[in-house]
């Protein structure tokens, strides 16, 4: 899990690991562009250099999640590793990438 940042909404279990990027998902195209390019900010790795995210985790399920606009809930938080990444998705479209040790 992510280390604590400025919210203390991200509660730690287990060995924390240091966040290297935030970003928020502004809603302009789906959330997945905003892991991926976050991914890519991190790695210095260009989006098509990197393995599909379909690999780590389901880019429908994010989606059907993160960009709906209908008032279903959302769970606080979403997890998965992606590029050697741990990555964080809060239920108010934050984007956090942590180390994955």
């Amino acid at each position: 899990m992510c280390r604590e940042s400025h919210d203390e909404r991200r509660t730690t279990h287990g060995r924390d690991k240091s966040v290297l990027h935030e970003t928020t998902h502004d809603g302009d195209g789906p959330i997945t562009e905003t892991v991926i390019e976050a991914l890519s900010d991190v790695s210095d790795d260009p989006p098509t250099e990197m393995e599909p995210l379909y690999e780590s985790v389901s880019p429908d399920a994010l989606m059907d999640l993160f960009d709906r606009s209908s008032h279903v809930a959302v769970p606080a938080r979403v997890e998965f590793r992606h590029h050697g990444y741990a990555v964080v998705i809060e239920d108010d479209g934050q984007v956090i990438i942590c180390d994955a040790e």
